[in-house]
């Protein structure tokens, strides 16, 4: 994810300020981290569940009317068939997946074009602070908006044919649409549509002698559709994955610059404005910042912990510094803690 500076200190600053101390360091980390990462991120998830909430619905009537058809008297709802054990149930199966994802061809369409912006996108974020608020009613921000739509229809897709296929549901969890980089999350959708194209298709074609025992003959004419639709979506992922890969190297050879350029605190003037990429270093220092900011905490040591002076017997000093880092709460130890943590 590109990031403006001032942009991570807000977020960091909000949720200290709404976050009570007794929640400890860990509950504020994990609500910080959550702040940063979430953002189009969670458009995806949440798209994800409504397709796949969407499928297993229509799933559920087709594979119901497949049954009637089929004159089965005792029907199994979609999550109940077991194609792998049974070839009427496999037969089911890809009757209704052929069917179910056929009739879903316009949304499959409509997944294509919303990636296939990636390749238009002439940033991924404001060039500055001042130029934030003009962005976000651009036509990037709302493009990206579309893109990780598009990514949460290929993952809904496939939680959806991760009920009865596992390697569906490793290619769905494969999509972290979290990630910071949105090359990275088009690559990974790249791969899953690749799944689709290939292993979905193969089993489909695998059933066709269980689904001719039935003395159903219409089956295996929306197989090509659903190859063409993984391959469409695969090749729109890819190359919009080359495209924002040079965006996000221009952002970070920006940011770069700037640096470089800036002078004195870089939390204060200028620097503010500076478009970085969130890395985990870039996180724990302003995090460091920011506890010392909120509640004037200090990374424990000898010298504030009074432990450098006598009135204590050594062995006890010793116990105490012991303790502390055990801890992870005395001097470079509290740091890997909060590198853990993020």
């Amino acid at each position: 994810m590109i990031i403006t500076e001032e942009n991570l200190r807000q977020v960091i600053r909000e949720n200290l300020q709404k976050e009570q101390i007794d929640e400890g360091l860990m509950g504020i980390l994990a609500n910080i981290v959550g702040a940063l990462f979430g953002m189009f991120g969670d458009g995806a998830s949440q798209y994800a569940e409504e397709v796949d909430t969407g499928l297993t619905s229509a799933s559920e009537a087709a594979a119901g009317e497949i049954q009637g058809v089929l004159e089965i008297d005792e029907k199994k709802s979609w999550e109940e068939l077991k194609p792998k054990e049974n070839n009427t149930d496999k037969a089911i199966w890809a009757l209704t997946i052929e069917k179910v994802m056929s009739g879903a061809g316009q949304e499959y369409g409509a997944a294509f074009e919303e990636l296939a912006k990636a390749t238009a996108l002439s940033s991924v974020a404001p060039p500055s602070e001042e130029e934030a608020a003009a962005w976000e009613d651009g036509p990037d921000a709302q493009s990206l908006e579309l893109i990780y739509k598009g990514i949460g229809a290929v993952k809904g897709t496939l939680l959806w044919l991760g009920v009865h296929f596992t390697g569906a549901e490793a290619a769905a969890n494969s999509i972290d649409e979290e990630d910071p980089s949105l090359s990275k999350v088009l690559t990974q959708v790249a791969g899953a549509a690749e799944f689709i194209a290939t292993d979905v298709v193969n089993g489909l074609e695998s059933a066709t002698s269980a689904v001719e025992a039935t003395g159903d003959t219409g089956f295996g004419s929306g197989i090509a559709n659903i190859q063409q639709y993984g391959d469409m979506i695969k090749d729109a992922a890819q190359s919009g994955a080359d495209h924002v890969s040079t965006l996000e190297d221009a952002a970070n050879e920006a940011a770069e610059k700037a640096e470089t350029a800036s002078a004195g605190d870089p939390g204060s003037g200028m620097p503010e404005g500076r478009i970085l990429k969130v890395t985990r270093s870039e996180i724990y220092n302003f995090l460091v910042e920011a506890m010392g900011n909120a509640y004037e905490w200090k990374v424990a040591s000898k010298e504030n912990m009074l432990l450098h002076k006598d009135g204590m017997e050594k062995q006890d000093k010793e116990n105490q510094e012991k303790y502390l880092k055990s801890m992870g709460l005395m001097e470079i130890v509290l740091g890997k803690i909060l590198l853990k943590a993020i």
